[in-house]
């Protein structure tokens, strides 16, 4: 099956559009006539790439970023609370910022070098931290309003958006370095589902023997694989997971510290404060003050 743009893009001299979408069934293989940007927002699956005779299989996580070319199809099996950005695009919408794009360390490879190594081993691949993942996709959300407004100059404020949100991604690449990509290469599936969960419930109080649960291995192993594949304890994952949600609710709410730490997850004000502390720097008081 071959998706055309014209059935997403509302001006064919304008070929940009973006869809934020819930992947709640399997996704039979399908190829498109545009190159799509990708970003897992939460959840996960198994995803699979076709490029002529070549084939690959990964296990999405949350902040999982890719690129499919107009020769390449892909599907979605076992999606588990799926949801993903899917930026759509041809390059002609950028011609007159080529010679900007060209300049930004880190974006050919992410954009043209990634795409033709993934199918060979220890091709690299991007994966947002938290943080970075919600900057990303605010600036995704934002471009998606004013395509749908289309409002006087609308092309000149996406191109913008866009831009923004390629420059974003290129940063995150050369960031997280090749050692931190490459890792990524052959993930374990559990790591991948355990990501997810602790998305999806780390407002709950959730354990480490329900994550280890979701991902069919022991606590013990789950730890081993986990801190080998992401550097981090599930534990320390899930914190940092906490903290980056309390700050958007720092910054966008008038909610009490208390409030927003069992929102979050922790039970104990006093404990979130410590930890907030330690991680930021600042009371969570002061960090709301200043942001």
């Amino acid at each position: 099956m071959l998706l055309h743009g014209a059935r997403y893009f509302h001006d064919d001299a304008f070929p940009l559009a973006v869809h934020r979408v819930a992947v709640g069934e399997p996704v039979a293989m399908h190829g498109h006539d545009f190159h799509e940007l990708v970003i897992t927002v939460r959840g996960s699956a198994s995803h699979c790439i076709e490029r002529g005779d070549e084939q690959c299989s990964r296990r999405l996580a949350p902040g999982d970023v890719f690129v499919l070319a107009p020769n390449e199809r892909h599907a979605y099996d076992e999606p588990k609370g799926l949801e993903v950005v899917n930026c759509l695009f041809r390059p002609s919408c950028l011609d007159a910022r080529m010679d900007e794009l060209v300049a930004i360390d880190g974006l050919h490879d992410l954009l043209v070098v990634e795409p033709l190594c993934r199918h060979k081993p220890g091709g690299e691949r991007l994966r947002l931290a938290p943080a970075s993942r919600r900057s990303v996709v605010a600036e995704c959300e934002a471009l998606e309003l004013e395509l749908q407004q289309t409002a006087s100059g609308y092309r000149s404020v996406a191109i913008n958006r866009f831009m923004t949100v390629l420059i974003l991604l290129a940063r995150d690449w050369v960031q997280a370095g090749p050692g931190q990509r490459a890792a990524l290469d052959g993930q374990h599936a559990a790591v991948a589902d355990a990501i997810a969960l602790i998305e999806a419930q780390h407002g709950t109080e959730l354990r480490l023997e329900d994550i280890a649960r979701e991902a069919h291995l022991s606590p013990h192993y789950l730890s081993q694989l986990f801190h080998q594949q992401t550097g981090q304890s599930p534990w320390d994952y899930l914190t940092q997971v906490r903290i980056e949600r309390a700050k958007d609710l720092l910054r966008t709410t008038d909610r009490s510290i208390t409030e927003i730490a069992f929102a979050v997850g922790f039970n104990d004000s006093s404990y979130f404060a410590r930890v907030f502390k330690t991680r930021e720097g600042q009371t969570p008081l002061k960090w709301r003050k200043g942001c």
